[in-house]
Order: C-alpha cells, then structure tokens, then sequence
C-alpha cells in the first residue's frame, strides 16, 4: 500500500465511478482498475461493491476511506511543515471555527495575520465545537476556534477575553412544561426526562443537586438540531444556553429561561497537547494576543 494507491482508491470511492475516476487524475482506465486490484489483494478483502451505475465502498472500504484521508492529510501537514522549516511563514494554514465565529472573530484576525504575513493561505472549515475537535485529531487543520466548554484536557488553548458573554440557559419544550411566564424554577424539571449537550451535563447537574434533586437525563447529545427535534416530539426538555439558538429556528417550541441558571461563554483558540505546531500556526495563535494596529 502507497500513497499513490490511497489516492487512487479516494478518487474512486469519491466518483463512484472508475472511468470518472480515471478522467479526473488523467491516467486510463486499466491501470486505475489495476491498482485497486493490487490493493484489495494487499489488504484480502473487497473494498468496493460495483452496481450497475455506481460503486459503492464495502465496511472496509469506508475504513479506509476514513483513514486514507486522514493518512493522506498527515502528508501534507508533513510536507508543510518541512516546507515551513526550510523557508520561513508561507504555504496555507488550516484552521476550523464553529459557525458563530466565522462572522464575529475570523474576518478581523486573518486580517491582522495577513498584513504580517503576506505569503500565507487559509483553508476554513467550519462546524461544531464536536466536528472541529474532529478536524483536529485527524490532523486535516492545526487550529480550532470553538466555544466553551470543551474537551481541556486534550487540548492547549487561549480565551479570547474580548469574546466571553453570559447567557441565560433555556428550558426548550413543545407542551412538557406549563407555565405562563417567560422563566420557570429549576424544580420544575425535576420530574421531566431531560435532553442535555454533552458540553453543559456537569453544570446543569450540579445545579439541580444544589436545589435538591438529581436530574433525570434521558438523553445526552452533540447535536443541537437532534435535541430540539426530541424536544417538538414531546420526548423531553431540551437545556440549552440562549446563545446556542440564535441561528436555529425554534417554531413552534417554548423556551423559558430558568431561574438562576447562566452560561459563560467565551471562544478559544485550541491545539492538541504535545502536537507539533508549524511556525505559520505559533505565530497565528500568537496574533490573538497582539494588538491590532487600527486599536492603537
């Protein structure tokens, strides 16, 4: 197994088709055709179900697609990296930013790196905190830019002061609550099933303990839009922070403000502990904490 056959098997599995395959990386269609075989061969096992139209990958097929991207992104992070060595702040960097920072945070600070840094590129990749911490692990981006909390202890991070805001956390339910006021107490919840994000299940809990019961968790959840779709079928109370909703359409769901119940959130700039860094990356989690020349 090379490089090269990674590449091609990529290609494939991303087509759907050898011969489309084949006329996208300019090569004929034989050899394509052979290297897969070559690489089936190697690994004992089909990677590809071929249809009458198209190809569809195998359960082994979609493990090395999973990991054939990731190898081939290690590469070329290499590559970059011995490049950056060698000829100083240059190339592109990868960075992903949850969705809410893309309008409030990005624009300024590429910015600021550009006028310093005239040779170097940027790929963004947005998402959640989740699929951020993702990009990072499979080395496809060397910087993320999230929202508190997340994982501390994998990651090396800076706060961006200027960024950290309060914000009231939300009881969100279809009819599982009734109240006619716009907040609610916290024991209201304690004998509903409730939807928590994996990020907020420590602070809600520790909050319900403090006013006398333990919370009834029925279901824990990176995926924001799952949580509220549980909440519209009545299955639970979906706690959120405010902030959360503010680019999410919640028709025909009732959010009330618990009583006493707060989020700080900031974002952060985070790295993976013990992970090398390009120079091009240092220096960019390094402008977070300069000043921007038109402030001065």
């Amino acid at each position: 197994m090379d490089i090269k056959q990674l590449k091609y098997f990529l290609a494939i599995a991303k087509e759907k088709q050898i011969t489309a395959a084949a006329k996208k990386l300019h090569i004929a269609q034989p050899p394509l055709s052979t290297q897969l075989r070559l690489l089936e061969e190697e690994l004992g096992t089909s990677l590809l179900e071929r249809g009458s139209r198209n190809i569809t990958l195998t359960d082994a097929g979609k493990i090395l697609f999973t990991r054939a991207n990731e190898i081939i992104n290690l590469v070329e992070s290499t590559k970059k990296e011995i490049d950056d060595l060698n000829h100083g702040l240059n190339g592109t960097l990868n960075i992903g930013a949850v969705t809410s920072s893309i309008s409030s945070i990005i624009p300024e600070q590429l910015k600021l790196f550009h006028s310093q840094y005239k040779r170097v590129n940027f790929q963004i990749w947005d998402g959640d905190t989740l699929r951020i911490t993702e990009l990072l692990r499979n080395n496809t981006i060397e910087i993320g830019i999230v929202k508190t909390p997340f994982d501390y202890e994998n990651y090396d991070f800076i706060l961006i002061p200027s960024k950290i805001s309060t914000t009231p956390m939300l009881a969100i339910t279809n009819s599982l609550l009734s109240s006619n006021k716009l907040s609610i107490d916290v024991k209201a919840l304690a004998d509903k099933p409730l939807i928590v994000h994996r990020r907020y299940e420590k602070k809600i809990t520790v909050y319900c303990e403090e006013h006398g019961f333990k919370p009834s968790i029925f279901c824990k959840a990176d995926d924001i839009r799952l949580m509220l779709a549980l909440a519209y079928d009545n299955i639970g109370v979906a706690i959120l922070p405010k902030s959360n909703l503010d680019s999410l359409s919640i028709e025909k769901l009732r959010p009330l403000e618990i009583n006493g119940l707060y989020m700080d959130t900031s974002f952060a700039v985070i790295w993976p502990k013990n992970h090398y860094l390009s120079n091009t990356a240092k220096r960019f989690i390094e402008s977070f904490t300069q000043k921007n020349p038109e402030e001065i």
